[in-house]
Parts: C-alpha cells; structure tokens; sequence
C-alpha cells in the first residue's frame, strides 16, 4: 500500500504502519 492511500484510510493506522521513518500526518 501507499503511505498516503494508508493515510486517507485510517492516519494512525498509517503512521504505525509507516513507522520506519516516513510518517504520514495530514
């Protein structure tokens, strides 16, 4: 998945998810 597309589903979700250095916060 896209960190972004992750992101616009569910932020802290994708912000775990992506948490090897590209973090995702709107």
């Amino acid at each position: 998945l896209d960190a972004k597309f992750a992101a616009r589903a569910c932020p802290v979700d994708a912000i775990a998810v992506y948490d090897d250095g590209e973090r995702v916060i709107p």
